[in-house]
């Protein structure tokens, strides 16, 4: 006997574009976008010789535009779901717990996304977030996506030698970090 979540399987396998294009109709566009999917091959050259390898390269909504920091809190706040809870914590090392409301996690990133731009950050910019599962992770993570720059996380356990070697890598303007959990 099929399982319905096979039939959803079948289709996003099936018909790719479809699929996907009739999902991110459940999000909010600045720019709709006009395709799903867009498949092109990209050469890539190998280091040491002249030599060439082609690759097939995928660009999931090529011509849309979206926010992320809007489809995941703001739009929430502006349907009327500001004093629904967005973010349910409890640490299982601590034993503390913290809830935040939709309009509650819009302010956070508000503050911290001012925060993050008085400080210089701007579009395109790396931020390394170095910290613990904790609300302030996705806060920074909201916050650095709302300015338009990139977040790195960077896994909260690795010792000094290996964070060292992330930070000369992503050269952030930033490092969002904390000492709890």
């Amino acid at each position: 006997m099929k399982h319905p979540q096979d039939s959803v399987q079948e289709h996003s396998i099936q018909d790719p574009d479809s699929f996907w294009t009739h999902h991110a109709k459940s999000l909010h566009w600045h720019k709709e976008p006009s395709t799903a999917l867009k498949h092109t091959t990209k050469q890539i050259t190998l280091k040491g010789n002249k030599d060439t390898v082609s690759h097939d390269h995928w660009s999931w909504f090529p011509d849309g535009m979206i926010s992320t920091t809007y489809n995941c809190v703001d739009r929430h706040v502006e349907n009327g779901n500001g004093d629904n809870l967005a973010i349910v914590w409890e640490s299982a090392v601590t034993g503390e717990s913290a809830k935040y409301t939709y309009r509650q996690l819009q302010d956070e990133v508000e503050i911290l996304a001012g925060v993050l731009r008085e400080e210089g950050v701007q579009k395109g910019d790396v931020v390394i977030i170095y910290m613990p599962m904790i609300p302030a992770a996705l806060i920074a993570a909201l916050a650095i996506t709302r300015l338009g720059a990139i977040h790195a996380a960077v896994f909260g356990g690795f010792a000094s030698a290996s964070l060292a070697q992330r930070i000369d890598d992503a050269k952030p303007r930033a490092i969002m970090t904390a000492s709890c959990g």
